[in-house]
């Protein structure tokens, strides 16, 4: 593999964590300006940029599928707990 394929890989595998560009270039065995110049040469963004896309775009993902769960379990509790909010208000 080259360094932007194992910059790459890094990225991917520890997608969940926060890896800086000194993290990622220890483990690929090369400088912190090396994947950056090459992952931008390739890719056309830089690597940091890259590894924030992806960790945002995985929160996204979590973050929907939780909204989803809260939604599907969670309305029917609000609307019961708002209309016994509504009525002790009334009262």
């Amino acid at each position: 593999m080259d360094t932007v394929q194992k910059a790459l890989w890094y990225v991917e595998t520890h997608s969940r964590q926060t890896p800086d560009l000194e993290q990622i270039a220890s483990a690929i065995q090369v400088s912190p300006y090396h994947p950056t110049r090459a992952f931008a040469a390739v890719f056309g963004t830089p690597l940091m940029r890259y590894a924030r896309r992806r960790r945002l775009s995985e929160a996204a993902k979590q973050l929907a599928v939780r909204t989803w769960a809260a939604l599907k379990y969670g309305l029917p509790c609000n609307s019961s707990l708002r209309f016994r909010q509504s009525a002790s208000v009334r009262t």
